[in-house]
């Protein structure tokens, strides 16, 4: 590769970081609408209280800048969109103090471990650990605010999100587009998150026909499969490489989603994607590493 062309692919990777980047800023200002100001506009919260919401974002983004300059690593854009992605996984009354050492611990765990897992689902792994935290801490806020508030699952809610809360709650609308920029990057895994998302889609489908239980649009639509689907892809570390692994990859984590979500498990999707994952990690360190090295 000449000097040249490497300049171009380096331009070229930062514009797609840039656009990125951006997208996910715009699902996280939707974010801080749907979870901040709604609750202030309805009463329920007081606007000092929703910018909590600002906090986490700048405390990801603190706390990932502060171990590259202590490590003397170089800043980029990556680390920049990694950051955002954990602050999106957060519910707003999640504690500051709590959120500052789950992402610091993610930050060192993941540079340490990494070298030994280089396929496994690190934000995955993040997401799950804050389901469990928000579980035993018993600050499911949506337990106690959500169901106080009537919204509909109409159209509008359809495309521009699920309503009001929920892990990550982002606009499916704005999600979609943020797929179609990525698509467009050679080394994005378009076809993943369409396993995943149509797997998904088809056997909720088969199951409602079956079954005669009426559709579910909430079911159907289901927010954090949707961000799970195309925002954890965009390292392109964690997933297979072959065709058919891909396939079988993405329709395991559909399926698993599918589960979850029947029986009522609060963000399953993020669990189907760990456990996938963790099974894929040990396919490629028990085979197919084992199959190059003996080659």
């Amino acid at each position: 590769m000449n000097k040249h062309t490497y300049l171009h692919f380096k331009d070229k990777r930062s514009f797609y970081e840039l656009g990125i980047c951006l997208g996910l800023v715009l699902l996280w200002a939707y974010g801080f609408y749907k979870n901040g100001l709604t609750y202030v506009f309805l009463g329920k919260l007081s606007l000092f209280s929703s910018l909590r919401y600002i906090a986490y974002p700048l405390i990801s983004l603190a706390l990932f800048a502060g171990y590259s300059l202590f490590k003397k690593q170089k800043l980029s854009l990556n680390m920049v969109i990694e950051a955002l992605i954990c602050s999106l996984l957060i519910p707003p009354q999640f504690p500051l103090w709590l959120f500052f050492f789950v992402v610091g611990l993610y930050v060192v765990l993941k540079n340490i471990l990494i070298k030994y897992m280089p396929h496994f689902s690190f934000l995955a792994l993040y997401a799950s650990l804050v389901f469990v935290l928000t579980q035993v801490c018993s600050i499911t806020y949506y337990n106690v605010i959500e169901q106080s508030i009537p919204f509909l699952y109409g159209t509008f809610d359809i495309f521009m999100g699920r309503g009001i809360g929920n892990y990550g709650t982002t606009s499916i609308f704005l999600l979609l587009i943020l797929y179609g920029f990525s698509a467009t990057n050679f080394y994005y895994k378009r076809e993943l998150p369409i396993y995943i998302l149509a797997s998904y889609l088809v056997i909720s489908c088969l199951y409602f026909l079956g079954t005669g239980t009426p559709i579910s649009f909430a079911f159907l639509f289901n927010n954090s499969l949707f961000f799970g689907a195309i925002v954890f892809f965009l390292n392109n570390s964690i997933s297979p490489v072959q065709r058919k692994m891909q396939i079988l990859f993405g329709c395991a984590i559909g399926i698993l989603s599918f589960l979850f979500t029947l029986s009522h498990f609060p963000e399953g999707a993020y669990l189907a994607i760990l456990i996938v994952n963790v099974c894929y990690n040990l396919y490629y360190y028990l085979f197919f590493k084992k199959h190059i090295l003996c080659k």
